[in-house]
């Protein structure tokens, strides 16, 4: 059959087929069936590498360009802005465009037929408040999809996905939450289910939060103080003031660190920390930006935030920038510095089961799905606020792209019609 669901990821991405009537997740990577959202442009082949293969050409020292979290320009801003590849300025939408190409042809081979069809994931919001940015970011993904080769290109939102991923699995009867956190988006739906009418969507909300927000705030707490911020420098006048932020909060977002690298921005930091006061830790930063870093920090903090699950302490290792420069971060701290983000998607799930009419304790059944819901604190927050409920727990990963494959087949394929 030449349809498929995409589940376009901000951190991994993973596609979906339909055989005999099941779900068939496509083998993306090495066998895998997610592949990270990341696209390497080697500067010196001239060539494009993907995934885990793209980061590691990174962090083995290959010159380029390592471009990760690509989805999350859509809904800002930044989706209309150009940027340079290979000295060549070129459209975020097509570099989107090169990852869900490679992506296409991946499964392709893999089905060895054309896929003409597709159902796209996206998330409740692509921009929180701007209704504007939020439609040109579905146009500007169908434009690019379409551009790759997708004859009819239809969208599901991404917890009503995994919700229909749940339903195929699970015969319950009662109040659902669906809580579907990931990369880039915290996404939630309600259903009532009873043995007379079935599943019935009763509402859907979702903020821009997810797992690389709680990458960034760890890092900004943790490392970037080492690289000096929140340090002083002397004003024209004389007097002392604190280092700009704004260079810290780029260099802690995924898909803006790039815009750091450009010899004429370093240059210009260098020029504005010539009368920082303490120099070992701006000069720290003046290498990051150098040595183009800023990528491999981020993995490393990522990397202490999976441990941090499992383990009471880590250490993000800056050995590369400093010898002997460890940081050592407790769960404790990582979970006080991750609360603002937990309370603001704990605050959106209240809204929306406020919304839905119900009160918290009327929840039967809290289903998580997404990378990021397995860290404790989420979960443990998340249960406290339904007393009554039971949690379940399925495919933590691929919930998403099983309901976009079902949602495809009952679009294009009569599949469940």
């Amino acid at each position: 059959m030449s349809f498929c669901g995409f589940d376009f990821g901000t951190s991994n991405s993973a596609i979906g087929v339909v055989r005999n009537d099941e779900v068939v997740m496509v083998p993306l990577e090495s066998g895998n069936s997610l592949i990270r959202t990341a696209i390497f442009i080697d500067s010196e082949e001239r060539g494009l590498l993907f995934g885990s293969e793209a980061v590691a050409a990174y962090l083995n020292g290959h010159e380029g360009r390592l471009m990760q979290s690509i989805k999350s320009v859509l809904g800002t801003p930044l989706m209309h802005e150009k940027t340079n590849v290979l000295n060549e300025m070129m459209p975020f939408s097509s570099i989107i465009g090169l990852f869900i190409s490679e992506a296409k042809k991946r499964a392709e081979q893999y089905c060895g037929h054309e896929i003409s069809d597709v159902v796209l994931g996206r998330p409740v919001r692509f921009n929180d408040t701007n209704d504007e940015l939020d439609t040109q970011a579905e146009n500007l993904l169908r434009e690019v999809a379409a551009k790759q080769g997708f004859k009819n290109i239809e969208f599901q939102l991404e917890p009503i996905a995994a919700a229909k991923a749940f339903q195929s699995n699970h015969h319950i009867e009662g109040k659902l939450l669906i809580v579907d956190i990931g990369g880039g988006t915290s996404d939630f739906t309600v259903l009532s289910s009873d043995a007379t009418q079935g599943y019935q969507i009763l509402g859907t909300s979702g903020i821009h939060l997810g797992g690389t927000n709680l990458d960034q705030v760890l890092a900004l707490k943790k490392v970037m103080p080492e690289l000096g911020m929140n340090t002083s420098m002397k004003s024209m006048n004389g007097s002392n003031i604190t280092i700009p932020s704004t260079w810290f909060h780029q260099l802690s977002t995924w898909h803006q660190i790039n815009g750091l690298y450009q010899p004429t921005i370093i240059k210009n930091i260098q020029h504005s920390l010539s009368t920082a006061l303490d120099t070992t830790r701006t000069n720290r930063l003046i290498k990051v930006l150098k040595k183009q870093y800023g990528h491999r920090i981020l993995e490393d903090v990522e990397h202490s935030k999976r441990r941090l699950s499992d383990s009471d302490t880590t250490t993000v290792s800056l050995d590369e920038i400093e010898n002997g420069l460890d940081i050592e971060v407790s769960k404790g701290e990582f979970e006080q510095i991750i609360e603002p983000v937990i309370v603001s998607i704990r605050d959106k799930i209240n809204e929306l089961v406020s919304q839905c009419g119900l009160r918290n304790d009327s929840i039967d059944y809290v289903f998580y799905t997404g990378g990021t819901t397995l860290i404790p604190m989420m979960q443990n927050t998340i249960n406290r606020m339904f007393p009554n409920s039971q949690a379940l727990t399925g495919d933590m990963l691929h919930s998403v792209g099983i309901g976009l494959a079902l949602d495809a087949g009952g679009r294009f394929g009569g599949v469940g019609r």
